[in-house]
């Protein structure tokens, strides 16, 4: 039980910095999309050669990836909804 309160607090700690990061930052991040999808499909190919691989680090490398590709597909989308074009 408190495994799961600790991951849902920093996911939504987590969400809501990034949130205020693409909100009040400046820079349109619209154009990332591209990138981002890219780093998805990396990870998707990755995540089924780790179904292969019994490295650790393989799976801790893909782990910290495939955060890094949804944070900034948080950051992507809050700044869709922020300029008004969001899908």
């Amino acid at each position: 039980g408190e495994i799961v309160v600790l991951a849902a607090g920093t996911t939504g700690g987590l969400v809501l910095l990034l949130g205020g990061i693409a909100w009040f930052t400046g820079r349109d991040l619209r154009n990332r999309g591209g990138y981002l999808f890219a780093g998805l499909l990396g990870v998707l190919i990755a995540s089924v050669v780790g179904i292969f691989v019994r490295a650790p680090l393989f799976h801790l490398v893909v782990a910290g990836a495939t955060a890094i590709v949804f944070s900034g597909y948080v950051l992507y989308h809050v700044g869709q909804i922020k300029r008004g074009n969001a899908d």
